[in-house]
């Protein structure tokens, strides 16, 4: 008598566990696991599968909103790798998630810094403080024939 009891019990603490791990698979999705994020949150509804995601990765916080075509639209959070890791920065993306404008702070006197991006990923116009002690502001441009510093210089380089 006692081993069917057992049983049955076992039975139901793997169907509750199961049943756990899906609840979490679903509203976590499988790219939270995939990613290395170490946590992980989205909205969405049946018009926007992918919606709003809120996630830390590597102890970096980020947040993406998505179209409906699930493409990427608006990314803020700090990056998580290299001499940027902790620096903040904001993006709005194009239809296809590609970056457009980019608003951030970079260099190591955390320089705020605006860039607008052709079509093709270039930066074409690039604006802000210089990445040096002085943080002169700067404007520089990328033209047919090239990169220019209309005044200023773009990362506080001579």
């Amino acid at each position: 008598m006692r081993i069917p009891r057992l049983a049955a019990t076992l039975s139901i603490v793997a169907l509750f566990s199961f049943a756990g791990g899906f609840a979490a698979q679903v509203l976590m999705g499988n790219h939270a696991f995939a990613s290395g994020l170490s946590s992980f949150f989205a909205v969405h509804d049946d018009k926007n599968s992918k919606g709003w995601n809120v996630y830390v990765s590597d102890g970096q916080p980020g947040m993406i909103f998505y179209g409906e075509n699930g493409q990427m639209r608006i990314q803020t959070g700090t990056y998580n790798s290299g001499g940027e890791r902790g620096q903040p920065m904001f993006s709005l993306n194009d239809t296809k998630g590609e970056i457009k404008l980019l608003l951030r702070i970079a260099g190591p006197s955390e320089s705020p810094v605006i860039v607008m991006k052709d079509n093709h990923g270039t930066d074409r116009l690039v604006m802000g403080l210089s990445f040096d002690d002085k943080q002169s502001p700067f404007l520089n441009i990328t033209d047919e024939t090239g990169s220019h510093d209309v005044f200023g210089h773009y990362g506080g380089h001579p």
